[in-house]
């Protein structure tokens, strides 16, 4: 990560995906899935066994997670094939679950898109061997490419997406989800870009401390330097004003009505709307390493006792597609 941007440990997340490692940088947990919520297209229970999970993406009906060796596998509503036309095998190192599509990056920089091309999320999939982060929308999609500029493609209405993001390369990370998006730049400042409901847009948060973004084009939220977390938009369902206090968070992720945080301690705090337990049915406990917040369940990574991996493809989805910074 950026240096002078993030703490040494803490991974910067979007919409889907957040993961913190207190590990040093050639180490990080193998961990075991834990989902909660509704379960009604077997969110929670198809959830995959194992212990040698490193990534998870939560989408609106589908989910996907990165095994150790850099495969991926899918679970959940297999409407367009976003389940059964995932890729097979390995070399995977970023993935993301959108509302019919899904997307991933591998370890020689290109793109993999798989599901709905109803709006080009497949056929417009950018080319190209240089793409070092990936974030995958409801209808469109972003990349970072090695040299921090961002392509998008996919839905268009709205300019959210290949309607021209922010122009530059000083980008670090990428988020937003619905009717808008986001990105955070090198100095700590995070850019919208989009529709305006709930004034996600009109109240994004000035400043250049920021290390972290998610959100939903609803609720959004950022991560401080310091630990604490801003929320902003829509507060129906106490998306923003029950967004929890202190400064010991390491991560965030964004559901569609509800949203999660990590702590240092590996806790999980969670708030917004309770359709179906996902707020209520967080697991308790400290030592997970991940987290993802989908539309109506939740998912979060927890590494088994004493099993750590060193490098490795799969393993390299928390650390190495983010070299640069």
């Amino acid at each position: 990560m950026h240096e002078q941007a993030l703490r040494s440990w803490a991974i910067v997340v979007a919409f889907g995906l957040a993961v913190a490692c207190p590990f040093c940088s050639a180490l990080a947990p193998a961990a075991s899935i834990v989902s909660w919520g509704w379960d009604g297209y077997g969110y929670v229970s198809d959830t995959p066994a194992g212990t040698d999970f490193v990534d998870i993406a939560a989408g609106l009906t589908h989910c996907l997670a990165l095994r150790f060796d850099g495969s991926i596998a899918a679970w959940g509503y297999d409407s367009y094939g976003k389940v059964s036309d995932t890729p097979v095998g390995t070399g995977f190192v970023d993935i993301g679950a959108g509302m019919y599509h899904s997307a991933a990056l591998k370890a020689d920089g290109t793109l993999v898109t798989w599901g709905s091309d109803a709006d080009g999320q497949l056929s417009d999939m950018p080319t190209g061997s240089d793409f070092v982060d990936l974030f995958v929308g409801d209808l469109g999609n972003l990349a970072l490419k090695s040299d921090g500029s961002i392509v998008a493609w996919g839905y268009a209405d709205s300019h959210m997406f290949n309607h021209v993001p922010p122009a530059g390369n000083d980008f670090l990370a990428l988020g937003g989800r619905g009717p808008c998006s986001l990105a955070l730049k090198s100095d700590g400042s995070i850019v919208a870009w989009g529709v305006n409901p709930s004034s996600v847009l009109m109240n994004v948060p000035v400043g250049n401390d920021f290390v972290a973004i998610a959100g939903t084009g609803i609720h959004n939220l950022a991560l401080r330097f310091d630990g604490s977390i801003v929320a902003w938009g829509d507060d129906t369902y106490g998306g923003v004003s029950d967004a929890p206090t202190g400064n010991d968070f390491v991560a965030i992720s964004a559901g569609a009505y509800h949203s999660l945080a990590l702590r240092s301690d590996g806790s999980i705090a969670a708030w917004g709307w309770d359709y179906g337990g996902y707020v209520s049915d967080t697991p308790a406990g400290s030592g997970f390493v991940g987290i993802a917040g989908g539309c109506f369940y939740s998912l979060a990574l927890i590494p088994e006792p004493g099993i750590l991996w060193i490098a490795g493809v799969g393993g390299l989805a928390l650390l190495a597609r983010r070299r640069r910074k």
